[in-house]
């Protein structure tokens, strides 16, 4: 594992998501904002609530749950938006934004504070585990990012 790689703990951010945490590095959050006034977008998946104005910029905010296949996913507005560092740096807006259901947390990772999960993972989720007593899933950031790049063309002109 990496944190035994390291000899150290990984700081990590907890995103509260529906029933389940998603737990990512701290580097790749830029910022938590509380929610803001998301401009929809037409004709653009359902994943994709619209954009946030952000530093000069227009960011797309992605609905997790919804981008990760689920179909009953309450439209309201979210608590927070977590601004999210592109991991892939060769195409793509720089920033993205993902809506969650709460404050997100700083927690650090240690090989001892997880324990593997054997459960369905939805499309846009690398792995399921426990940490501590909370059940937490690692998003596949690669998979939200190339459905941003892939969505494009068809609803994020003028980003």
């Amino acid at each position: 594992m990496i944190a035994e790689e390291l000899g150290a703990d990984i700081n990590c951010v907890l995103l509260p998501i529906g029933k389940l945490g998603l737990l990512v590095p701290s580097v790749c959050v830029a910022e938590v904002l509380p929610w803001r006034r998301i401009r929809e977008v037409n004709n653009s998946p359902d994943w994709l609530l619209g954009t946030l104005a952000w530093r000069g910029d227009a960011i797309p905010v992605v609905r997790f749950e919804t981008i990760n296949g689920a179909t009953n996913v309450q439209k309201g507005e979210s608590e927070c938006v977590a601004v999210m560092n592109r991991c892939r740096t060769a195409h793509g807006e720089p920033f993205y934004a993902i809506a969650t259901d709460g404050l997100p947390r700083m927690v650090q990772v240690g090989e001892e504070d997880i324990v593997a999960e054997h459960m369905h993972l939805g499309i846009a989720e690398s792995a399921a585990m426990k940490l501590g007593t909370e059940q937490v899933r690692i998003p596949n950031l690669g998979y939200v990012e190339d459905q941003l790049m892939n969505a494009r063309p068809a609803g994020l002109r003028g980003l």
